[in-house]
């Protein structure tokens, strides 16, 4: 899978995972907060999140993850910093504070039903 972090140069249309990325860092851009996409050096150190460097918010990512879970960090750093009453877009709302672990059930979800004839 492409990376979001990535621009798409080919005429094929971006995945669901490239889009919500991209939502999730345009708001990032409205709230002021830099997503930096960064190689992480120590396994140990985690996935990214947010933080707060020369008094303003960033959000870093390890470039190594999967497009889905850099969505997921992305997603959960900016629950937990989007004011209350700020415009948020409703397909994005789900993102905010689901975190890396849950964020594939809404990118990538189970169909409700099975057809047992394809058994």
């Amino acid at each position: 899978m492409a990376d979001p972090a990535i621009p798409s140069t080919s005429s094929t249309p971006p995945s669901k995972t490239e889009r919500v990325f991209q939502g999730l860092r345009d708001l990032a851009d409205r709230l002021g907060i830099a997503v930096r996409i960064e190689p992480f050096a120590l396994r140990m150190t985690g996935k990214g999140g947010v933080c707060k460097i020369g008094g303003r918010f960033v959000v870093l990512i390890d470039e190594k993850l999967s497009g889905v879970e850099q969505v997921g960090v992305l997603g959960e750093a900016l629950g937990k910093v989007v004011p209350a009453g700020f415009e948020v877009a409703a397909d994005l709302r789900p993102y905010l504070r689901t975190g890396h672990a849950n964020v594939t059930e809404l990118l990538q979800p189970h169909p409700l039903a099975q057809n047992n004839a394809q058994r």
